[in-house]
């Protein structure tokens, strides 16, 4: 194991190693902490705090995890259990893959520890700033997931793209609380497309051997009984 600091910021870093499992955490601190220092690089990703609202009183703590085998990262808030409803809690932020990759973004899922009930957790996923401010509400995003209560998270795919921003919504009644939510990022190799000239070409010389084959099937003879 090893542990770096970033003085400056409220951020830690952890590598595992074991078993050939390599892995890595960002502790990026409190969400104040990210919107005072909104750029976190991990592995071939940027992340970058755009905006929160909610009573976020500092005893969150928001965690930026790498699987290097599984290619994902993970976003999580963790220490949410003392944040008592009624009352939403947001947070958005945009994560990018590096231009030098070839990968793209391929499925996000959504996981909550919750106890309770009335308590609902919303990921919403969009293509541009402009998606995401257009459209406010919980439950409205370009892609969406939702927790409610304890129930299983889910995940869904994403076309392909290099950037996304996302809003985190948690919404709490008087009778529940929610101990964490996480959500895993998975990006794949960008799908391989055939070139626009390399189909211009492989048409041209279809057409041409189609000629060719229709002026030899012309200069043939006839068969004998056809002739006469």
């Amino acid at each position: 194991m090893r542990w770096s600091f970033v003085f400056g910021t409220v951020a830690a870093a952890v590598m595992l190693g074991a078993g050939g499992v390599q892995a890595s955490s960002i502790f990026v601190g409190t969400v104040a902490a990210w919107a005072a220092n909104p750029t976190v690089v991990a592995a071939d990703k940027t992340f970058v705090y755009l905006s929160s609202s909610g009573s976020w009183s500092g005893q969150e703590l928001v965690t930026i995890s790498s699987n290097i085998p599984q290619n994902s990262e993970s976003v999580s808030l963790s220490g949410l259990s003392n944040y008592i409803g009624p009352q939403n809690l947001m947070l958005a932020y945009q994560v990018t893959i590096s231009s030098t990759s070839s990968d793209v973004f391929g499925t996000i899922a959504l996981d909550a520890d919750i106890s309770g009930a009335t308590v609902i957790a919303y990921k919403d996923i969009f293509a541009s700033l402009e998606d995401l401010e257009a459209n406010p509400t919980p439950g409205d995003g370009t892609w969406a997931l939702s927790v409610t209560d304890n129930a299983a998270g889910s995940t869904i795919a994403l076309p392909g793209i290099k950037s996304i921003w996302i809003r985190d919504t948690i919404t709490l009644s008087p009778s529940g609380s929610v101990l964490s939510v996480s959500n895993t990022i998975v990006q794949v190799p960008e799908p391989a497309m055939v070139p626009a000239t390399a189909c211009l070409a492989g048409g041209s010389m279809l057409l041409a051997w189609l000629a060719r084959w229709r002026r030899t099937r012309r200069s043939l003879p006839l068969p004998h009984a056809l002739a006469h």
